[in-house]
């Protein structure tokens, strides 16, 4: 099961963290440029996106198919 837990980051900025079974898969942030939501797969992943979408909802379901 995916889970997903919102944190604060430095600066005020948001992401939430994508986990699965404890283990950090990615984390999803808002893209200041677009405002859409990007998923960023990998615990250390910070430059390149592997999904988005303009719906925070919409990209879970993604991320639930291709975690």
């Amino acid at each position: 099961m995916i889970e997903y837990r919102e944190i604060q980051t430095l600066g005020g900025g948001w992401s939430v963290e994508v986990r699965q079974s404890g283990a950090l898969l990615g984390h999803i942030r808002k893209r200041p440029d677009t405002g859409a939501f990007a998923y960023y797969r990998g615990a250390a992943n910070v430059l390149t996106a592997s999904l988005e979408s303009g719906d925070l909802a919409d990209l879970k379901k993604q991320v639930e198919q291709k975690p």
